[in-house]
C-alpha cells in the first residue's frame, strides 16, 4: 500500500480541478478574480477579528498572506502559461513541474490553517497566562483591580507631553489609569504646586494613594520625526512592559499614539474584542493635535488651579480648532454650569451630544449622561449611562458619585448612599462623595450616619471650614440652633 498525499482525498481532487480550471484561463482573468477573491477574504477576516476578539496582529498577517498569495499565482500563472504546449521533455517544463496550480493553492490552504494554529495557540497563552502571549493580568504581574498613575511626558514641547500624556490617560482608563481629575485632588493633598507630574512624583503618588503601578512616557524628536516610548513599571521599579511607536511628523501623532495605545492595552489584558471594536484614540479625543493641547491646558487650569475663566478660553480655542471635539463641549458645559450661564451649559452639552458618535464607549456614556441629567432631565435615562460607565469601568468614582446625585434628585437616597460609599471605599481620600454622602444621610435623618461621616472628614482634613459647614449644616437640619 502506498502512502497517500494530502490531495488524494475528495479535497484534493477538487483542488485538481481548480487548478485544470486556472490552467485554462488568462493571467489576468486570474489575477483579477484573486483580486475580488482576497479583499472580500480580507473584510471577512476584519469582521471576524473584531467580533471574536483576535489578537491585533492577526489582520496584518491576513493580508501578507493574500498579497504573498497574489504573487505565488502570478508566478504560477506566467510558468503554466510559458510551458503550455511544450514538449514534456523539454527541460524548461521539467524544471517548473513544482510551481503548478494544484502545489499553489495546496500552499495557500497550509499557511492559512498555519495561521490559525498560531492564532488559536496566542489565545491561550493569553488566558491562561503562560508563554509568549500572556498578558501582565493574566499572568499576575499587574492585578485587575490595582490603578496605574500616568506621568506626564518628558519632552522638549512640555505642552504637547502634556497633551499627549492626557490623551493617553483617556484612552487606558478601561485598563486602570488614573483620570486627571483624580490625580488632581491627589497633588492638592500632597500639597503640590501646579505643573507637570514626573516620575518621582507620580511614584509617590501611587504609593501615598495606594495605586499599583506608574506609567512613564518620553516624546522625543528627529528632524520632523518623532519617537515615543512608554514604560510601565510596578512601584519597586521592575519594569513590567516598554513600548515605543515613530510618527512621521506632528499630523501622525495621533494616530502613532493610538497604535501605541492599543499594544499597551493589549499586553495589559484588555479584552481583544473590546480594543478591535473601540474608535481611535485620534476620533476619540481630537484629530488635532493643537486641539488637544489647548484642551489638557484647559482641563489642567480647572483641575490644579482653579482658573476656570482661562479653562473656558482654552477650551474655546480647542473647539476652533476642532468644531465637533465633543469632550472640550462636555468640559466647556460643566463650566458654563458652574458659572451659571444657562444658556451658554445647553449650548456647549448639547453640541457634545450632538458629536459622541466620535467618542469611546466609556465617555458617550458620560456625555449622554449630562446631558439627561442637566439638559433633558430625564434622570432614569442619566442612571442607565452611567451605569453603563460602571459595566466599563467598574472603579470610576466620577460615574458613582454623579449617579450618586442624580439618585438624590429622585429622592432614592439609600441607593445614593451605596454609591458614594463605593467610591469612599475606592477613594478613601476623596472629600467629594464624602459631602455627598453626608446630604443624602441628613435627609434620611440617619443621626449616626452623619456623625460617622462628620468624624472621618475631620480626620481627613483637620479642623477646615469645609467640615465646620458640614458641622453648622447638621446642627440647622437637628434644630440644634445654638
Amino acid at each position: 500500500m502506498t502512502a497517500s498525499s494530502p490531495t488524494d482525498g475528495p479535497d484534493g481532487a477538487a483542488l485538481a480541478r481548480l487548478g485544470r480550471e486556472m490552467t485554462d484561463r488568462s493571467w489576468w482573468q486570474i489575477l483579477g478574480s484573486y483580486a475580488v477573491g482576497a479583499w472580500i477574504v480580507a473584510q471577512a477576516a476584519e469582521t471576524f477579528s473584531s467580533l471574536v476578539g483576535l489578537p491585533l496582529w492577526f489582520g496584518r498577517f491576513v493580508v501578507i498572506l493574500l498579497l504573498v498569495g497574489g504573487a505565488v499565482l502570478s508566478i504560477t500563472a506566467i510558468v503554466q502559461g510559458a510551458a503550455r504546449g511544450r514538449s514534456s521533455a523539454d527541460p524548461a517544463v521539467g524544471a517548473t513541474r513544482w510551481l503548478t496550480w494544484r502545489n499553489a493553492l495546496r500552499a495557500g490552504v497550509v499557511a492559512f490553517i498555519g495561521l490559525g494554529v498560531v492564532t488559536a495557540a496566542y489565545m491561550m497563552s493569553r488566558s491562561t497566562g503562560i508563554g509568549p502571549g500572556a498578558s501582565l493580568r493574566s499572568s499576575g504581574e499587574l492585578p485587575s483591580d490595582v490603578g496605574i498613575v500616568v506621568a506626564d511626558f518628558s519632552a522638549d514641547d512640555e505642552e504637547l507631553g502634556l497633551a499627549l500624556s492626557e490623551a493617553l490617560r483617556v484612552d487606558l482608563a478601561p485598563v486602570g489609569a488614573v483620570p486627571a481629575s483624580v490625580m488632581a485632588q491627589a497633588a492638592s493633598r500632597m500639597d503640590l504646586s501646579p505643573g507637570p507630574v514626573g516620575i518621582g512624583v507620580a511614584r509617590e503618588m501611587a504609593v501615598r494613594e495606594g495605586y499599583g503601578a506608574l506609567l512613564a512616557g518620553e516624546l522625543s524628536r528627529v528632524g520632523e520625526r518623532y519617537l515615543i516610548t512608554v514604560r510601565v513599571e510596578a512601584l519597586d521599579g521592575r519594569e513590567l512592559l516598554s513600548v515605543r511607536e515613530d510618527a512621521s511628523g506632528p499630523d501622525d501623532l495621533l494616530e502613532a499614539l493610538d497604535r501605541l495605545s492599543r499594544r499597551i492595552r493589549e499586553r495589559i489584558g484588555e479584552s481583544l474584542r473590546s480594543i478591535q471594536q473601540a474608535p481611535g484614540l485620534a476620533r476619540v479625543t481630537t484629530s488635532s493635535v493643537e486641539a488637544l493641547r489647548s484642551y489638557t491646558l484647559a482641563q489642567r487650569a480647572m483641575l490644579w488651579e482653579g482658573e476656570t475663566d482661562r479653562a473656558a478660553a482654552l477650551l474655546e480655542e480647542a473647539i476652533a480648532r476642532d468644531t465637533a471635539f465633543a469632550m472640550a463641549y462636555r468640559l466647556l458645559g460643566a463650566i458654563r454650569g458652574n458659572q451659571r450661564n444657562r444658556s451658554a451649559q445647553v449650548a456647549a452639552l448639547t453640541a457634545a451630544y450632538r458629536h459622541r458618535h466620535r467618542l469611546s464607549e466609556l465617555e458617550r456614556a458620560l456625555t449622554e449622561a449630562t446631558y439627561h441629567d442637566d439638559i433633558t432631565s430625564d434622570r432614569q435615562r442619566a442612571i442607565a449611562a452611567y451605569q453603563t460607565v460602571l459595566s466599563i469601568d467598574s472603579t470610576s468614582v466620577p460615574a458613582l458619585n454623579n449617579m450618586g446625585i442624580v439618585l438624590q434628585e429622585i429622592r432614592e437616597f439609600e441607593t445614593a448612599v451605596a454609591q458614594y460609599e463605593r467610591a469612599m471605599r475606592l477613594e478613601p481620600n476623596n472629600v467629594v462623595p464624602m459631602v455627598n454622602l453626608l446630604y443624602a444621610q441628613g435627609a434620611l435623618g440617619d443621626a449616626s450616619g452623619v456623625a460617622a461621616t462628620i468624624a472621618r472628614m475631620e480626620d481627613q482634613l483637620g479642623e477646615s471650614g469645609l467640615v465646620y459647614e458640614m458641622r453648622g449644616l447638621w446642627a440647622a437640619a437637628t434644630r440644634d440652633w445654638a
